[in-house]
């Protein structure tokens, strides 16, 4: 099934806490859309933590995802 480019990547949790493997609430001002997907942030600081390595940060977070995504 194909990731929706509308709905918040990683369930709406924070980009940069499922990069470094922790699942952290948003902060809905705090997004950033790239390569058309919406990704949102704890913090300003996650997002600035994050922005230097994006392909990197992605990549981990993609491995990450599959590990901490809640269960339905």
């Amino acid at each position: 099934m194909r990731q929706s480019r509308t709905r918040p990547q990683y369930g709406g949790y924070c980009a940069f806490g499922v990069s470094v493997n922790v699942l952290a609430d948003n902060d809905p001002e705090t997004w950033a859309i790239m390569d058309g997907k919406l990704y949102l942030y704890h913090r300003p600081v996650s997002l600035d933590k994050f922005k230097p390595a994006i392909a990197e940060n992605i990549s981990k977070a993609n491995v990450n995802w599959s590990v901490l995504q809640p269960k339905k």
